[in-house]
């Protein structure tokens, strides 16, 4: 398999997963426009996309969707409940294009074994998404408050995990944010920190090889900070570069293209 992020933070997110002649994208939320010119810039012919696997409704993760669905007649898979919340946003789509899937029931599309499952955030229903093909798994997983157990045991053997790092505490709390905005970010349905984080992949180090650090909040976060804060705690627990590589995720240019063999 390949994943490639083509755009990550609080601003857009969109994922590039595929093997062989099966071609996915978790999330469009950006516009359709640039999430063409990405493909191409990684040397995909965004035609030969076969599908956009949605997460949950918010705006920075189906802004593209509809249109990338209209223009190339790419099939659009979502739960039922996010289907609904998310029509208003990305208009009018074919109904032969949208799929409903449901959490933890597996789906193919394609040669690869896709994964939804349930995460704590505020959306009405929304999913994370691991892929399996030929024993090797890639896990996608952003926009949760906390890691509860199930979560936790859908990361804790993925090859290559993109995980949420959204804010540093600190910024977040003394930063501009209204109180009640700063409440649902660190909340429970609200975004995994830097801290968090780290202290997951602590646990997970020792079966994950890579890891990419995404949905950095524009305003609460650098990807300098991030990088430390996360390296510094693995580091405290004995765990190095060696163990388990760390990217931090651009929120506007595409990540290197791992290759999961």
């Amino acid at each position: 398999m390949e994943v490639c992020s083509l755009f990550s933070g609080s601003s857009g997110n969109c994922i590039y997963v595929a093997k062989g002649e099966t071609k996915l994208l978790v999330d469009a939320g950006v516009s359709g426009s640039k999430v063409i010119k990405a493909l191409e810039g990684i040397g995909v012919k965004p035609e030969e996309i076969n599908g956009i696997l949605v997460t949950h409704e918010h705006t920075d993760h189906v802004q593209g969707a509809g249109v990338l669905s209209r223009k190339l007649d790419i099939p659009i898979y979502a739960t039922a409940k996010t289907q609904e919340a998310m029509l208003a946003k990305i208009g009018q789509v074919s109904f032969k294009n949208l799929i409903e899937i449901e959490a933890n029931k597996d789906f193919y599309i394609g040669n690869i074994d896709i994964s939804p499952y349930s995460i704590p955030h505020d959306a009405v229903d929304p999913v994370a998404y691991n892929f399996m093909s030929r024993g090797k798994k890639v896990g996608i997983c952003t926009d949760l408050g906390f890691m509860p157990k199930q979560v936790f045991e859908n990361v804790k053997d993925c090859d290559v995990l993109l995980l949420e790092a959204n804010h540093d505490l600190n910024m977040l709390n003394s930063g501009a944010y209204p109180y009640e905005l700063k409440r649902r970010i660190s909340g429970k349905q609200g975004h995994l920190s830097n801290e968090t984080c780290g202290k997951v992949l602590a646990l997970i180090a020792d079966k994950v090889r890579s890891v990419m650090l995404g949905h950095l909040s524009k305003e609460n976060n650098t990807e300098e900070l991030a990088f430390l804060t996360i390296t510094e705690i693995l580091k405290n627990e004995g765990i190095t570069s060696k163990d388990i590589s760390v990217e931090v995720l651009k929120r506007d240019r595409c990540s290197k293209i791992y290759n999961v063999i």
